[in-house]
């Protein structure tokens, strides 16, 4: 009969993003074997000694402060946003279809021009091209969950 100890498990940080364990810079506790032979092998964690921990604190909050202040800076932005109207002047046939439409870089393009530096193409939600003359109101989702709207009217152009 073999007698081993009972193994905790290895403390390790999370250098990348690992499905169904964490995300990067998080302190997990997992099973030696997945540590060494997957883990570790593969560069997704670093072996959790006391001065890496310290370090992985720091930079957790860190990355809490700039994510404050970024939730703070995109939720001044979405206010502003509400404010605002785009308008676009596009051709389109008698029925009122556009030939060509307004998608997410055209929206981004003219957002740009008007100030809205911070906002990206992934905050729009836009499922399909705009295709016909009108008033439409777009949703806008941060990354950090806050939604708002922006006003965007299309005319058609002589």
């Amino acid at each position: 009969m073999c007698l081993r100890p009972i193994s905790n498990g290895m403390k390790v940080i999370l250098t990348k993003d690992v499905a169904k364990l964490g995300n990067a810079g998080e302190i997990k506790n997992v099973a030696d074997g997945y540590a060494r032979n997957f883990l570790l092998r593969l560069k997704f964690a670093e072996l959790a000694t006391p001065s890496k921990i310290a370090e992985a604190e720091k930079r957790a909050e860190s990355r809490e402060k700039d994510h404050a202040r970024f939730k703070e800076k995109s939720g001044d932005e979405l206010k502003k946003l509400a404010e605002e109207k785009i308008i676009f002047k596009r051709k389109a046939n008698e029925k009122g279809h556009l030939y060509d439409g307004v998608g997410e870089n055209e929206i981004i393009s003219q957002l740009n021009q008007k100030g809205f530096n911070a906002i990206t193409a992934d905050w729009i939600e836009l499922e399909k091209p705009i295709k016909e003359i009108g008033e439409f109101e777009v949703k806008i989702k941060t990354p950090s969950g806050e939604e708002g709207s922006l006003k965007i009217e299309v005319s058609p152009a002589k």
